[in-house]
C-alpha cells in the first residue's frame, strides 16, 4: 500500500495551520470542498494554498476567476497560445 502524500498548507484559513501538511481526504472534510475538486486544483502541486481551498460562487452563473494563471511562465505561455497560426509556405 502506497503512503498517503501529504501537502504542505500555505495560506490563512481559521481551521488549517500554515506549515502544516495535511492529506486531500483532511483539507476536503475540513474546508467543506468536494475532495474530487481538491484533486483536481492540486494535480502538479505541492503546497495548498487559500486559492485552492476557495469554494466557487454561483449566483445563478458561474462567476468567472479572475485569472486560472499562477506564474509569469504560464501567463507568457498563454500569450502565446492565443497567437493565431499563420500559414505555411508549402
Amino acid at each position: 500500500m502506497r503512503p498517503k502524500r501529504m501537502f504542505i498548507f500555505a495560506g490563512n484559513h481559521p481551521k488549517l495551520v500554515t506549515g502544516a501538511r495535511y492529506t486531500l481526504r483532511e483539507i476536503s472534510d475540513i474546508t467543506g470542498v468536494n475532495n474530487k475538486t481538491i484533486h483536481s486544483r492540486m494535480y502538479g502541486r505541492d503546497r495548498i494554498t487559500d486559492r485552492t481551498i476557495q469554494a466557487r460562487e454561483y449566483n445563478g452563473r458561474w462567476k468567472k476567476s479572475e485569472t486560472h494563471l499562477d506564474n509569469a511562465n504560464e501567463r507568457l505561455s498563454a500569450k502565446w497560445l492565443a497567437v493565431p497560426l499563420t500559414k505555411l509556405n508549402n
